[in-house]
């Protein structure tokens, strides 16, 4: 068993007897013993933003995230699945800790025993599309477990012949964006995941930790978009999926650089500009300011419960009228976003600043007066499946944080791209954005 580097330990600790060892690291909670009667154990660190999303989680309405893996096949029983995923439990610290604590100085608490027939349920639908989707509409609501490590998987079976679902929700104080994926990998991939193949192992210089600050401070800049004392954000919001091939995203051949999820932010821009001219004159010919959740995981890091993200603040060019320049500054932003320095200098801002800076630079970013568009992106890049029953899409979820008039989540996998949008419904027409978003004109291959 590989004991991890000294910065993921949350200390260190002999005793247990006169031959038992107790190490704490992040490869286990079980303690696993070897000859000499050493026993390794695990105690994770909170880190910074854990200690953050703890203290907010008890100021937004929802943390609720996940995803819908639809599958084709025979619909196993829930007791198939109780007992594969408890055969899992000891490579997913994410589904046996939570954060334990007040506010700010919370601590990662592991749960020995879990109960299964609790956390994975079954949901027989009646045959056809209705129910299913209201089910899916209602997923996000549904409050999680109250107590112990907060996830839930619901079995839905009845819909479709031949066909299946199933719906994995956790909360976000133990899950990110990478978190998902790679508990989606541990769950029902076939083969090991692989490490993460980016982030935030590059050199940083001075020029990316000026840039990286400056969109910081540049971020906390009162916009006043969607400050209406008439109608102000109460949380109360829509949901809605728009499904499309990957391949329609396709980046023009003439940008290299391109992914599908820049056309996801470029179709976005379009979108919210025809919005705003027809219902929003604040953000008429105005560029609206943004956050991507960009990852922040080294490939040994994967595995740890919690949060390794950061929000990377840039501007959707809303105030351009001409798609293949709307286009040119999406990429831009998201070149810097992918650029290993700049993740790199991202992570260690990350890593050296306090829980309560990071608190309270997303409470003022998330303020009426400075209110911005969330925006995360998922891609599943290995195949998945459930005793043989191949996944065929998978349908991300998210919350609506406080004072966040709209919170889009899109998910990559089998060519196949699910967009979910979630938009506070004190604005008039917003709820019209996914119908925008999948008619804008964008420059993608043809």
């Amino acid at each position: 068993m590989r004991i991890p580097s000294p910065k993921n330990v949350r200390y260190l600790r002999i005793g247990g007897g006169r031959s038992c060892w107790t190490l704490t690291s992040v490869v286990s909670k079980s303690s696993t013993s070897f000859p000499g009667g050493v026993a390794v154990s695990v105690r994770f660190r909170a880190k910074p933003m854990d200690r953050a999303m703890n203290d907010l989680s008890r100021r937004w309405r929802s943390m609720t995230v996940g995803c819908v893996l639809e599958l084709e096949g025979r619909a196993p029983s829930v007791d198939e699945l109780r007992r594969h995923v408890a055969t899992r439990l000891d490579a997913l610290p994410r589904l046996t800790h939570y954060l334990k604590g007040p506010g700010l100085r919370p601590h990662w608490e592991y749960d020995p025993r879990l109960d299964m027939d609790a956390r994975v349920r079954e949901k027989t639908l009646d045959p056809g599309d209705r129910e299913y989707a209201a089910t899916l509409a209602e997923l996000p609501a549904i409050p999680l477990p109250a107590t112990g490590p907060p996830w839930d998987m619901w079995l839905l079976r009845g819909h479709a012949e031949g066909r299946f679902a199933i719906a994995y929700r956790a909360h976000h104080t133990t899950h990110d964006g990478a978190g998902v994926a790679h508990s989606l990998h541990t769950l029902f991939a076939e083969a090991e995941p692989k490490s993460v193949p980016h982030n935030a192992s590059g050199k940083p210089g001075p020029a990316a930790f000026r840039d990286v600050a400056a969109k910081v401070v540049g971020s906390l800049a009162v916009n006043n978009i969607w400050n209406d004392p008439n109608r102000p954000m109460h949380g109360t919001r829509t949901d809605a999926r728009i499904r499309v091939s990957t391949d329609s995203l396709r980046p023009d051949v003439t940008v290299p650089d391109g992914r599908s999820r820049d056309t996801v932010l470029a179709r976005l821009t379009a979108a919210l500009r025809t919005w705003s001219e027809e219902y929003w004159p604040p953000a008429v010919g105005r560029p609206i300011p943004a956050l991507a959740m960009v990852d922040l995981h080294r490939a040994d890091e994967v595995h740890l419960p919690g949060n390794l993200f950061t929000f990377a603040p840039f501007s959707l060019p809303c105030h351009l009228d001409d798609p293949a320049r709307q286009w040119e500054h999406v990429i831009a932003a998201a070149r810097t976003q992918r650029d290993p320095r700049h993740r790199a200098a991202m992570r260690v801002l990350h890593d050296v600043t306090p829980a309560r800076v990071l608190q309270q630079h997303i409470l003022q970013v998330l303020s009426p007066p400075r209110a911005i568009v969330c925006t995360s992106h998922l891609s599943v890049y290995r195949p998945l499946s459930f005793q043989g029953a191949p996944v065929t899409e998978i349908v991300p979820f998210s919350t609506l944080p406080s004072n966040c008039p709209i919170s889009m989540f899109s998910g990559a996998y089998n060519g196949v791209t699910n967009v979910f949008f979630a938009v506070d419904t004190a604005f008039p027409g917003l709820h019209e954005l996914p119908r925008l978003w999948q008619r804008a004109a964008v420059p993608v291959r043809g």
